[in-house]
């Protein structure tokens, strides 16, 4: 596997990308205008410019003027159209700043490649991981017993917490399928979320009603008693139901404990879900310890989370740790998400099955998880 991750960073590297326009860009440091070119890249190199904190030495071929075959930097950014779906299919622009570099006029053509010698690389990140393979191993085969389900389906779960005295945010209303929506549509607030009891990512975020139909909002919810996928079965061994939740906003941060043979091991926070990094700390000793280079899912921040100071502040980090081994869950390995709102925490979810078991994971991060 190590040799894979080789070859694909070995392919990243003599990649010539392409550009496709250009334009020009006031530093707001010095005010030098600066040349701007636009391109296509792959998921592997946004992955790679997301480690180096979007900050890439390339050296450039065919462009003219621009033409370098010593190595400049870089600053790789998305080019914003507007609102797109969360998940597409559909190639996604990048600008590519030339740091220091005055703009000499438009060129048309040319391409650039990575400078390999100094970029940062993850550290072995795969999908065939040792925090992937017990999953699959020890936890898959388990999942098709109907015991975990007061923990799965998320409306038995929030009846679990509250027995338990853990506050989770309110539920407004329960129904079965999309079209009930026009029953209690009337009656609820301005603003309000809309949840699936099964799976993940079956929200949508009504911020104000006047920005929807009921028909539209249907129309979204029609997948939302479907199976979820047939590598879970464990989302399939209780009835859908579609429940409104109110609206927090702003959303507090996320809170992402993994359990292994209940003992708290990483910690994942999640600041913003439209953000592509994450800040991920190791559990030992009941303190929280940043991992700088810790790649799961996505990169890893260098800096401490904002939600985390503020615990550290409160003196709650042991408070949080506590938290998450309340609910003493009898199976290896386990994830508890929950939020710190309002001075105390709330809880979210239990996963079974994180990243369904296929998540890309840094090797000296993954380690940590199954100590």
């Amino acid at each position: 596997m190590e040799e894979i991750v080789k070859k694909s960073i070995q392919h990243i590297n003599t990649n010539e990308y392409k550009f496709t326009g250009m334009d020009a860009m006031k530093n707001p440091c010095n005010d030098m205008i600066e040349p701007v070119f636009y391109f296509y890249p792959t998921q592997e190199f946004i992955n790679i410019a997301r480690f180096n904190n979007n900050k890439l030495w390339i050296t450039i071929s065919g462009c003219g003027k621009y033409t370098t075959h010593t190595p400049v930097l870089a600053i790789v950014d998305r080019v914003e159209n507007g609102c797109q779906p969360n998940f597409s299919f559909t190639p996604r622009e990048y600008l590519l700043i030339l740091r220091n570099i005055p703009f000499q006029g438009y060129f048309k053509g040319g391409h650039f490649q990575l400078y390999p010698d100094r970029i940062i690389y993850p550290n072995n990140i795969s999908k065939n991981n040792s925090f992937n393979n017990y999953g699959n191993k020890n936890i898959r085969h388990l999942l098709g017993d109907k015991k975990w389900t007061k923990y799965i389906d998320k409306l038995q779960f929030k009846e679990l917490c509250k027995n338990l005295g853990i506050k989770t945010f309110k539920t407004l209303a329960i129904f079965n399928i999309p079209s009930d929506l026009k029953k209690i549509y009337n009656n609820l607030p301005n603003s309000f979320v809309i949840k699936s009891n099964k799976g993940s990512g079956r929200n949508i975020f009504v911020k104000n009603k006047k920005d929807h139909t009921i028909d539209n909002l249907i129309k979204k919810m029609k997948k939302f008693n479907d199976k979820y996928n047939d590598e879970e079965p464990q989302y399939e061994l209780y009835t859908p139901k579609i429940y409104i939740e109110e609206y927090i906003y702003p959303l507090p941060s996320e809170l992402k404990v993994f359990l292994y043979d209940k003992k708290p091991t990483i910690l994942k926070v999640v600041d913003n879900r439209n953000d592509k990094r994450r800040t991920m700390y190791q559990i030992k000793n009941d303190k929280l310890e940043l991992l700088k280079d810790c790649m799961w899912g996505y990169p890893s921040y260098q800096t401490e989370s904002d939600v985390i100071t503020m615990l550290r502040k409160k003196n709650k980090i042991k408070d949080m740790i506590d938290f998450s081994q309340r609910f003493n869950i009898s199976i290896p390995l386990v994830r508890i998400d929950f939020y710190f709102y309002k001075d105390d925490f709330y809880a979210g979810e239990v996963t079974f099955s994180s990243d369904n078991f296929t998540a890309k994971i840094s090797k000296s991060c993954v380690k940590l998880s199954l100590k």
